[in-house]
């Protein structure tokens, strides 16, 4: 029996790592001291020799509970014993509006994973969790992404594309682990807070499913072949996204005119597929309805919505985002001068889904890079009109224009266009090309340099 146990999870390992891993790959296991994750570090450990990966866990402090302590003691002398490289993550759960407690602790917990330096996070999610967030996808409204659960190998995020998290043991149930740890003998933690059925998860695990399976105990099996199946036509569905995506862009901009040749399904599709690509917070499903509504009543307006503290904005037939991307970018232009002179610099606030405007950063001796709306009130008509002509003509949009890092000559009072009429100041300061470089994505023309001394 010990031996069936053993190679049972080890094919199941095997069966997937064969997909994606690789020799010298560098294994960090989510060590949580459960039961689980103690199981999978153990069966790891076994196959290490043969597989020839590096393995080391880590463990997240989420600091909710009690025994929060004690369970990092646990984990740090299982590793020792073991002689497997521990690290320790103490995170601070933030609960924000509309956030519970669960998806926060589990927002700050992959946060973790990302600092890893391995090529994967491996996670001790079993086919009990896999029925169990299938069916809470699907008792929350949510859509086929929902219902999929989880793969067995996907990139943590955006932020960390290179890194994975692998699952090997979505096709072991949670008795076996359990059956697993009593024949090993293998001592783990208990978290109080499984046993929460105010928790949706918990009751569905204490209530629901044991009492359906009970009854037709054959429908576990049926109900990962329709999340296998569904996994699939994802695949697909994220196939027609993609090059949907090529087909919508033109000169790297998202145009609307061509969204909406597509069918109102895969016009919805490009919104949410937009929001991924740019980070941006997830829709609603109400503020996807009326915003197609808008845009369809609307087509030559100028039309705006925030997503949390991000922003979806239409101009001119163009879809444009202003999130958490544009804010770091313009936190690297701020970065420039004490960069490079470490001199001090004076910020003034302007507002665009709560974003920070670049203002009256120190370039080298002779130059500042300003907003054009704090420029405003310092140039005459004339270079103004220039200015604000020269973006337009590029089809900056309308709504970015204040916000627009313009170069500003210290001594003659020069003011040029970031990347659209400063090719000489950029070479002569390399530092901040880098910088201004995202604001490529919200212009169509180029123009040769203007002289807009004042």
């Amino acid at each position: 029996m010990e031996r069936m146990l053993k190679n049972r999870l080890q094919q199941a390992i095997l069966k997937t790592w064969s997909e994606q891993g690789s020799d010298h790959f560098h294994l960090e296991v989510g060590l949580s001291g459960g039961v689980d994750s103690v199981v999978l570090l153990h069966a790891l450990k076994q196959l290490q020799p043969e597989l020839g990966f590096v393995l080391s866990a880590v463990h997240v402090n989420h600091q909710l509970q009690a025994s929060a302590t004690e369970w990092v003691q646990f984990c740090q002398n299982l590793c020792e014993a073991w002689e497997v490289s521990l690290r320790v993550e103490v995170v601070n759960v933030v609960h924000r509006q509309r956030l519970g407690v669960e998806a926060a602790a589990r927002a700050a917990r992959y946060q973790a994973y990302a600092n890893t330096s391995a090529d994967a996070v491996v996670l001790a999610h079993h086919a009990d969790d896999q029925i169990e967030t299938a069916f809470l996808g699907w008792l929350r409204g949510g859509g086929l992404r929902a219902m999929v659960a989880m793969p067995a190998w996907r990139p943590l995020g955006a932020n960390r594309p290179e890194l994975l998290i692998w699952r090997p043991l979505l096709e072991v149930d949670k008795q076996s682990l359990e059956a697993y740890a009593k024949q090993w003998q293998l001592q783990h933690v208990i978290d109080p807070s499984n046993n929460d059925e105010t928790y949706l998860r918990n009751w569905l695990r204490q209530q629901i499913l044991p009492n359906m399976l009970r009854q037709h105990p054959e429908l576990n099996h049926k109900i990962l072949a329709g999340v296998e199946q569904m996994q699939r036509e994802l695949a697909v569905l994220e196939e027609v996204q993609k090059q949907d995506w090529e087909f919508v862009h033109e000169q790297e901009v998202f145009q609307w005119r061509k969204c909406l040749l597509l069918s109102a399904a895969r016009r919805e599709q490009q919104l949410l597929y937009f929001a991924k690509m740019h980070q941006l917070s997830a829709w609603k499903k109400a503020q996807i309805s009326h915003f197609l509504v808008e845009l369809e009543a609307k087509p030559a307006s100028r039309q705006q919505i925030m997503l949390g503290d991000d922003v979806v904005f239409f101009d001119r037939q163009r879809l444009f985002a202003w999130g958490k991307l544009q804010r770091h970018a313009m936190a690297r232009i701020q970065a420039l001068g004490e960069a490079e002179l470490g001199m001090q610099r004076e910020f003034c606030v302007n507002t665009l889904a709560m974003s920070e405007c670049i203002v009256n950063t120190q370039i080298g001796h002779d130059w500042r890079l300003m907003s054009l709306g704090l420029l405003r009130k310092d140039l005459a008509a004339q270079p103004l009109q220039v200015l604000i002509a020269t973006l337009k003509q590029a089809k900056v949009p309308l709504l970015l224009i204040d916000l627009w890092p313009c170069w500003y000559g210290i001594k003659d009072k020069a003011v040029f266009a970031a990347q659209l009429n400063d090719q000489h100041l950029r070479k002569h300061h390399p530092a901040a090309q880098p910088a201004l470089a995202f604001l490529n994505q919200y212009t169509i023309a180029r123009h040769p340099r203007i002289d807009n001394s004042a």
